[in-house]
């Protein structure tokens, strides 16, 4: 039987990995306009915004909590071990979006109190890097969180159906991103969303050539299935090593 924190460490990084953070970032993709908000008639819901913020708090809160219980009943962190490398790596991630969120700039626009000139009405070069590393380091962080998970299983040696498990959560995840993306109104960026899809977006010009930093209309990604290929990776080097590390233990010395 495991120690009750080992099981509580556990137990609050699968919520916030696998239930809170995940739930976070399909709100904020997929219900930045709602069936009943009446768009483009009504524009700038909040709604998806202070959800996404208070799950994403709240996921952060309990990865790092699980990170103290380990650190205080184990009293060091072996950066030797890849259990211990994926999750600070996760939770290093999960802080840096945090950060990014409070310095994501200025809002502007015509919502907005303060004036019309401001980062994300703009697209600043400033918003413009906010958004593609909020992008990025948000579903790294999750890649990390279930290499983490896995090498943890693998860790307290435990049974093959747990891993199995596990994998479901990818599986899942993908599945929602295909279904929400079948249903074009909610593939819509935050700029649409914000000040409807009638206006353009501004293009952001870097070192003399113009990029265009997102359409209106975006096309539906599938990260879920990027990152399920990415743990199946993972999973892959992590058999083959342990096989490697089978054999050379039953080599005669």
């Amino acid at each position: 039987m495991l120690p009750e924190w080992i099981l509580l460490h556990a137990g609050l990084m699968l919520t916030a990995w696998v239930l809170v953070l995940p739930a976070g970032i399909v709100i904020a993709r997929f219900f930045k306009v709602t069936a009943r908000q009446g768009y483009p008639r009504v524009v700038d819901n909040r709604i998806w915004f202070k959800t996404h913020v208070v799950m994403q708090y709240a996921g952060v809160i309990c990865t790092t909590l699980g990170l103290l219980l380990a650190w205080f009943h184990t009293g060091r962190l072996n950066v030797g071990m890849p259990h211990t490398l994926f999750g600070l790596g996760a939770v290093a991630l999960g802080w840096l979006q945090i950060v990014l969120g409070v310095r994501r700039g200025s809002k502007g626009g015509p919502t907005d109190p303060a004036g019309m000139r401001g980062d994300h009405y703009d697209m600043t070069p400033h918003r413009w890097a906010f958004e593609w590393l909020h992008w990025g380091g948000g579903y790294l962080a999750l890649a990390l969180a279930l290499a983490a998970a896995w090498s943890g299983l693998r860790l307290v040696n435990a049974p093959g159906w747990m891993s199995a498990a596990l994998l479901a959560f990818p599986l899942v995840f993908a599945a929602l991103y295909w279904f929400f993306s079948r249903q074009r109104w909610r593939v819509i960026s935050s700029y649409a969303a914000i000040w409807g899809p009638t206006r353009p977006k501004p293009r952001l010009r870097l070192g003399g050539w113009f990029v265009s930093v997102r359409s209106r209309r975006t096309p539906p990604r599938r990260p879920g299935l990027v990152l399920l290929c990415l743990l199946l990776l993972l999973w892959v080097i992590w058999q083959r090593r342990g096989l490697r590390l089978g054999q050379s233990k039953s080599r005669p010395i």
